[in-house]
């Protein structure tokens, strides 16, 4: 526990409770980069990959049906 804050039930789960909300922020970023085309992933594939093996791959990807 911190030096500052008294140790007691609801500190215990107050920091409980943070340490899940940066797990689960954690989680979805790296979630986020998966490199599929809705996902931020594809786009820094874009960075690293040259253009003409980027645009092979991702004319794979079929778009999601909006009707």
């Amino acid at each position: 526990m911190y030096y500052w804050a008294p140790v007691n039930d609801a500190t215990i789960y107050i920091a409980m409770f943070l340490q899940y909300l940066v797990l689960m922020n954690v989680s979805l970023a790296v979630f986020n980069l998966i490199p599929v085309p809705p996902l931020d992933g594809s786009r820094i594939l874009l960075v690293v990959l040259p253009r003409h093996i980027y645009f092979g791959l991702m004319k794979y990807w079929i778009p999601p049906c909006t009707t």
